[in-house]
């Protein structure tokens, strides 16, 4: 993290070139160091997620200025790379190299890698040969056989919705269909279900015609137990703390299983304010991508 700060004071910040997400991140993270020091939080545990995320975004800001749609490539192959040692070592292990723990992590962690993955190398295909590669499509497969092997199914169907749209778009036009749309939908569900558990007016139909529990295997009460504690700390959250911390709250796991409640209890109104607002002004920046494939991923 320190090489690359100096990175980034060198090709960046002393060209005055900062974009507004770079800056509204750091803002995010600066407000969660003051709410995990107020509320006396772990602030080893805080360092680890913000070194990755810090490094990440200023690593984007130096070289994708410098290398354009190259550092797309650099990327991909990083990332194939990542996949190729995961899948043979899942085939050596397929129990995971530590019980259920593979190479990039458990099972439902893997998708941090193979979203990026996928969307690096089909922005790189659209970009520089203006159709899907071939090392694409094989790089997609090797992703769908990881998941499905581990069964790892959300990751799964989201990839699926992600080629799905692509083929769709080829046959009738989605554009229509805004990102900020989108999060403005993703908000408007997790309003329904989490805040207001709508899902409990359909219960008869959700236990016994599509079997499944209406607490949503417990996380009803996740929510619940997180919404009461968002009251204790409401302008700043309770910041980064100790799984010990989080098991008096949450009881048998240490977050709440719904990413908009996460923000609201780590970071509070302060810190949620920021994170919509930097998925909202990233999601009107599509409106200007020109090339229609790369919009839809």
């Amino acid at each position: 993290l320190f090489i690359i700060c100096i990175l980034f004071l060198k090709y960046n910040l002393f060209q005055k070139k900062v974009s507004i997400i770079t800056v509204l991140t750091v803002l995010y993270l600066l407000v969660l160091l003051i709410s995990t020091v107020i509320n006396g939080g772990d602030l080893v545990k805080f360092c680890g997620p913000t070194v990755s995320t810090v490094s990440l975004v200023l690593l984007t800001e130096i070289y994708f200025r410098k290398l354009k749609i190259e550092f797309f490539a650099v990327i991909r192959i990083v990332l194939i790379f990542l996949l190729i040692i995961n899948v043979l070592l899942q085939c050596v292990f397929p129990q995971g190299i530590l019980p259920e723990v593979n190479f990039l992590g458990i099972d439902n962690r893997l998708v941090f890698f193979y979203l990026p993955l996928i969307f690096y190398t089909l922005a790189y295909d659209y970009c520089s040969l203006g159709k899907v590669s071939f090392l694409s499509i094989l790089a997609i497969s090797m992703v769908l056989l990881s998941l499905l092997t581990l069964w790892a199914v959300g990751g799964f169907l989201g990839i699926i919705v992600l080629c799905i749209s692509l083929v769709v778009s080829k046959i009738h036009p989605i554009n229509k269909i805004s990102l900020a749309h989108i999060v403005t939908f993703m908000l408007l569900i997790n309003l329904l279900v989490v805040f207001f558990q709508i899902q409990n007016y359909f219960e008869d139909f959700l236990v016994n015609v599509l079997r499944k529990d209406i607490t949503i295997t417990g996380r009803t009460y996740l929510w619940d137990f997180a919404i009461n504690y968002f009251y204790k700390f409401p302008l700043l959250g309770y910041g980064i703390q100790s799984d010990n911390f989080l098991r008096s709250v949450y009881f048998w796991v240490v977050h709440p299983h719904n990413i908009f409640l996460n923000y609201l209890t780590i970071s509070g109104l302060v810190g949620i304010t920021i994170y919509i607002l930097t998925l909202y002004i990233l999601a009107n920046r599509t409106k200007k991508i020109i090339n229609s494939n790369l919009r839809i991923i």
